[in-house]
């Protein structure tokens, strides 16, 4: 018998009658027009256009104008989310009766911390086509069935906080004054925190240089005045092609309110990171409660050789196969560890490590290992081991016990004690492989964006 503990947190939100949209992680907006809902069944139901060449599309300088764009119908908030609730009950249905759902509402507006956006008019082609000479966001209409999708003016976005919406305003004035920012800029993503610190990473179609870099540090200045900031400075990145121009470094520090208690997270610009601040919390609040010890489940392995980890706050030191010396010590009085798959860059891991012994993640990109390994430290913590690696190759290891580089200073897999695992897969889901694996699990925690 297992226990499995699943949380499917959903923003359910109903914009105007043009564009639903809905911001995928390392995307540019999508937008979709629909008036029966507002979030999307599947990403793979948008498709996405973006700017080619210089960033500047020139068969219809035209766009539909931003007034009734994205209006969100807050009324539409609760209709939406009992619709979610009944579906997911019937997803649960087969297994019998279930404990009664926990539902965590999420802000209405203003709830989404990062956007990315396609930026429209930022060379002379556009004048040339007769177009609009101020710079504008835009997304594009991919529903209508014309091609080329026709594009939807954003001035304001009510989906992005209102922080974001700060920062929008200023760079696009910025853009429209100043022909350095301007010149060939065909993408801007938004980056904040509930903390108030907040990124902006322009990406262009030419080379960054010094020009560039002193026009930079007067749009940083310009943003740093700007009330939602809470007195952070803004960092401001420059993209091109194999070219990274930071001002002052490339990532954001948030803080969150886990059942009382702070947790500081790193977030480096273009990785992964909880876009639901709110909800975020709601969920590290809920997946702490949920893997709280308890006495009911089986101690795994209690023969473990004695030099490795029986004794409490015992360390275990080695070398995590990519050149980071660590020294993973077990947490004194718990009896039992934990397992996480697609930890990016701690945000479960850190919050979750005091309920266990020991934790042991998984995660594929490096700069996503980097921040975990940066949260760990930040928040004191040294039960957790992290290895760059994925879960199919982690599974790999685990169901022949084999010894790998990247595992290094992980110790004997004898010396586990790994009963519980936490997953936090993409949209797609677990292959066939990790499923096999979380079914050896006594408890598992599975965090699902796309339940079903």
């Amino acid at each position: 018998a297992h226990l499995m503990r699943v949380c499917s947190f959903q923003a359910c939100h109903s914009f105007g009658r043009h564009p639903r949209a809905v911001l995928d992680s390392h995307r540019t907006v999508r937008t979709q027009l629909n008036t029966a809902s507002a979030y999307p069944k599947k990403a793979g139901s948008m498709t996405e256009q973006a700017s080619t060449g210089d960033g500047n599309n020139t068969e219809d300088a035209s766009f539909t104008q931003a007034s009734p764009v994205l209006a969100i119908n807050e009324e539409e908030y609760e209709p939406q989310l009992a619709r979610k609730l009944e579906k997911l009950q019937a997803l649960f249905s087969s297994l019998g009766p279930l404990p009664a759902l926990e539902v965590f509402r999420s802000e209405r507006s203003h709830y989404r911390m990062r956007a990315e956006f396609t930026v429209w008019g930022t060379s002379v082609k556009t004048l040339a086509a007769g177009g609009d000479p101020d710079v504008h966001y835009v997304m594009y209409d991919s529903s209508s069935g014309i091609k080329p999708a026709p594009r939807i003016r954003i001035d304001q976005f009510p989906v992005g906080s209102r922080l974001m919406n700060e920062l929008m305003t200023v760079v696009r004035e910025e853009a429209n004054r100043a022909p350095a920012i301007r010149e060939r800029l065909f993408q801007v993503n938004f980056h904040t925190a509930l903390s108030g610190e907040s990124m902006v990473t322009l990406i262009y179609h030419k080379v960054l240089d010094d020009v560039w870099r002193e026009a930079g540090l007067l749009l940083r200045a310009r943003l740093a005045k700007v009330a939602g900031t809470n007195g952070h400075i803004p960092h401001v990145i420059g993209r091109s092609r194999k070219q990274r121009m930071e001002l002052d470094h490339a990532y954001i520090t948030e803080v969150l309110q886990v059942n009382g208690k702070s947790f500081t997270n790193r977030q480096v610009e273009g990785s992964f990171s909880q876009p639901n601040g709110g909800v975020c919390q709601h969920m590290l609040s809920w997946a702490q409660r949920v893997t709280t010890p308890t006495d009911s489940l089986p101690i795994q392995s209690l023969d473990t050789p004695q030099a490795l980890t029986s004794e409490a706050g015992a360390a275990v030191e080695g070398n995590t196969g990519d050149g980071t010396a660590v020294a993973v010590t077990t947490q004194p009085g718990l009896q039992h560890d934990m397992l996480e798959l697609y930890c990016g860059n701690g945000n479960f891991t850190i919050p979750l490590a005091s309920n266990f012994r020991r934790v042991v993640a998984t995660e594929m990109a490096k700069t996503s290992v980097d921040a975990a390994r940066h949260n760990m430290t930040a928040n004191g913590l040294s039960n957790i081991f992290v290895a760059r690696m994925s879960s199919e190759e982690f599974s790999e290891a685990w169901r022949t016990k084999a010894t790998k580089r990247r595992l290094q200073g992980l110790g004997d897999w004898d010396s586990l004690r790994l009963d519980t695992i936490l997953v936090d897969p993409p949209r797609s889901g677990l292959d066939a492989a990790t499923v096999k694996l979380v079914s050896a699990f006594d408890r598992v925690v599975y965090i699902s964006c796309n339940p079903g």
